[in-house]
Formats: C-alpha cells, sequence, structure tokens
C-alpha cells in the first residue's frame, strides 16, 4: 500500500471540511438570499404606497407586495428549515466519519 504524504493528508483533511461547512451551511444561506431577493423586490416593484392612488395603482402595489410576502415566507421557512437542520447534519456527518476511521483500522 502507498503511504500519503502529510502534506496530501493535511490538504484533504481541509477539503472535508470545507465540503462538511458548505452541506451544513447551504440551506440556511439559500434561505436568506430568497429573503433578501423578496426584500429588493418589493423596494424596487412595491415601492411606497401613494398617498391616494387609484384603484390601478392599488391593485399593481397590492400584487407586487403579494409577490414579495411570497419570497419572505419561502425564504423564511428555507433559512428556519435550515437552522433546525444543522445540528442534524453535523451529528450524521461526525457519526460517518467516525465509522469510516473504525473500518480502515
Amino acid at each position: 500500500m502507498q503511504q500519503r504524504s502529510p502534506v496530501k493528508q493535511i490538504l484533504n483533511a481541509g477539503m472535508n471540511n470545507m465540503k462538511k461547512i458548505a452541506k451544513t451551511m447551504s440551506l440556511p444561506v439559500i434561505g436568506f438570499g430568497v429573503v433578501l431577493v423578496g426584500f429588493f423586490y418589493e423596494v424596487l416593484f412595491a415601492g411606497i404606497p401613494y398617498q391616494d392612488p387609484t384603484p390601478e395603482l392599488q391593485a399593481r402595489y397590492d400584487f407586487h407586495g403579494a409577490v414579495a410576502g411570497w419570497f419572505y415566507k419561502t425564504g423564511g421557512i428555507a433559512l428556519l428549515l435550515g437552522v433546525v437542520a444543522i445540528p442534524f447534519i453535523l451529528k450524521r456527518t461526525k457519526k460517518s466519519k467516525f465509522q469510516k476511521s473504525s473500518v480502515d483500522v
């Protein structure tokens, strides 16, 4: 069997840590991004409501506000689920890492 050099072992361990971090943080980051998109959508399209709008302008404002609300809801749910799932993902990756190391011995 061929032994790995210490440099390759360190680089491989670093890549495994980066994969674990990316896997753990992907859903909360996506959720936060969707909430941020909803905020920008609301600012750009709905904006500040008129003081005394016509029915057409009020309908347009309500439509764009509802779309932004859906962005907020879906992004918030993804963010919340991602934050709740972090301990489970970390527990699963630690368990699988332990099982791999016990098999290698």
